[in-house]
C-alpha cells in the first residue's frame, strides 16, 4: 500500500515521504481490527521507538534513515488499521551481508503484489552493514536467551503491581500511564528477535539453495518445541479430553486454572478494547467443545511429534548432501533460528500479558464510569485517548 495524507479515523498519522511502501503483513495478525485510539495512545509511539531501539542495537539505522519532525516511520495508522513500513523494513535485506530483500519480503509480505525493491540514494550503508555483519555472527553462536526470563520476571512483578479493583481511580489512570514504559522495552526485546530470525535463517535459505532444497525450509524449522503460542491449545485439547466431567469441581478447577495462565489470550489480543478468554471464558469453552469432536489425529501433543520426527528426516537428509564445512554453519543457523524463533513467540507473550494487565485497569474504570451514568459498553471509553480517559 502506498498511503495517502488523508486523515480518516483519530489515530491516523501521515505515511513517511522516504519510505511510502506500507503493508499490513504479520501486524494484520496484531491488529486485525480497527486500532482503538487509547490503545494507540498508550502504546503506538512506544511500539514506534522500540523498534527503531532495537534496529539501532542491531546496527540498522543510518544517520539519516529517520526524519526528527516525522514521530512515526515504522508503523503507520491509515483509515484506522494499522500498518507496517515494508520500504524500511526491506532495509534489513538491503544492508546485512549476504541480505536479501525476496526473503525479508517473504517473511513480512506473504505472497503479495507488492512492487519490486528500487534502490534509492542512501539504501546503501556501509557502516550499517558492517554492524549488522558483526551482529549476525554474534546471533549465529545464540544458545539460549536469559535475558527472556529476566523479561519474563520484570512484566510478572509488574502485573502484580495491578492496583485492583479497590484502588482509587488516579491510581488505576497512573497504572495505565506506566504501562508505557515496560511495554516499550518487551516490544524493542520482540521486535530485535524477530528480526533475528530473519537474519540467521538467511544462512539456512542459502544452504539449502546451494543443494536445491530451499522448498524444504519450513520442514527444517517445524516441531522445535516450547513455542509458547503453542501452549493454550494444548492445555484446551487436555481440557476437551479430561476423563472429569465439564460440571465436576476437579474440571472447574482446571479451567480456573487454564484461564490464570492463559486468560489473556483471545481475539484481537493486543487492542485495550478486546475480550480476551478471562472476561468472555465463553469463547474458550466453545473452543473446547470442538475439540471434543475433532479427530484424535489433531492432538496438538500428536501433531508436535509428527512435525518433530518429520523435522528429523528433512535435517538428515539435508546435512547428507551438504559439504562438512556447510554442515557446520547448518548446525549454528539451525540452532540459533530455532532459539530465536522460540524467544520471538515467548517475547510476544510476555507483551500480551502486559497488555491485559492495563485493559484490567481500563475496564475497571470503565466499570466505574457506568455505575456513574457512563456507557456501558467498555469498549467506547477507548475510543477516548488517556488525557480524555482521565476527564471522562
Amino acid at each position: 500500500m502506498a498511503a495517502t495524507d488523508e486523515r480518516l479515523w483519530l489515530t491516523d498519522n501521515p505515511p513517511s515521504k522516504r519510505w511510502p511502501l506500507y503493508t499490513r503483513g504479520n501486524v494484520g495478525e496484531v491488529f486485525p481490527e480497527v486500532v482503538l485510539p487509547l490503545t494507540w495512545d498508550l502504546f503506538g509511539s512506544e511500539a514506534e521507538g522500540g523498534w527503531r531501539e532495537a534496529y539501532t542495537e542491531m546496527g540498522l539505522v543510518a544517520e539519516g534513515d529517520f526524519d526528527q519532525a516525522d514521530p512515526m516511520t515504522i508503523l503507520g495508522v491509515f483509515g484506522g488499521y494499522c500498518y507496517i513500513n515494508a520500504s524500511y523494513v526491506r532495509l534489513v535485506g538491503v544492508r546485512a551481508p549476504g541480505g536479501s530483500v525476496d526473503l525479508i519480503d517473504q517473511q513480512f509480505l506473504g505472497e503479495s503484489d507488492a512492487p519490486p525493491y528500487q534502490p534509492q540514494p542512501g539504501d546503501q550503508n556501509r557502516g550499517a552493514t558492517a554492524r549488522l555483519g558483526r551482529t549476525a555472527l554474534g546471533l549465529l553462536a545464540t544458545k539460549d536467551l536469559p535475558e527472556l526470563e529476566m523479561d519474563k520476571r520484570r512484566a510478572t512483578a509488574w502485573i502484580e503491581q495491578y492496583p485492583g479493583v479497590d484502588a482509587e481511580d488516579e491510581l488505576l489512570l497512573d497504572y495505565l500511564q506506566a504501562s508505557r514504559t515496560i511495554f516499550r522495552h518487551l516490544f524493542r526485546r520482540h521486535i530485535y528477535n524477530t528480526m533475528a530470525v530473519a537474519m540467521v535463517s538467511g544462512p539456512l535459505v542459502d544452504l539449502m539453495t546451494k543443494i536445491d532444497r530451499q522448498n524444504r525450509l519450513v520442514s527444517v524449522l517445524s516441531g522445535i518445541g516450547d513455542v509458547d503460542s503453542a501452549a493454550p491449545s494444548a492445555a484446551m485439547w487436555a481440557l476437551a479430553h479430561s476423563p472429569h466431567p465439564e460440571d465436576s469441581p476437579k474440571w472447574q478447577a482446571q479451567f480456573h486454572d487454564f484461564l490464570a495462565d492463559f486468560g489473556s489470550r483471545g481475539p484481537n489480543e493486543w487492542d485495550l478494547g478486546s475480550d480476551p478468554w478471562e472476561f468472555r471464558p465463553e469463547l474458550a469453552l466453545s473452543a473446547i467443545e470442538r475439540m471434543r469432536h475433532a479427530d484424535p489425529a489433531n492432538d496438538p501433543t500428536e501433531q508436535q511429534a509428527r512435525l518433530v520426527r518429520q523435522r528429523g528426516v528433512e535435517i538428515a537428509e539435508v546435512k547428507g548432501r551438504l559439504s562438512v564445512p556447510d554442515r557446520v554453519l547448518f548446525d549454528r543457523a539451525l540452532r540459533s533460528t530455532a532459539v530465536l524463533s522460540q524467544a520471538r513467540e515467548r517475547s510476544k507473550t510476555t507483551i500480551i500479558k502486559v497488555v491485559h494487565s492495563t485493559r484490567r485497569a481500563q475496564r475497571e474504570l470503565a466499570c466505574r464510569a457506568a455505575e456513574r451514568g457512563g456507557p456501558v459498553d467498555p469498549t467506547l471509553s477507548c475510543m477516548l485517548n488517556l488525557e480524555e480517559l482521565s476527564s471522562f
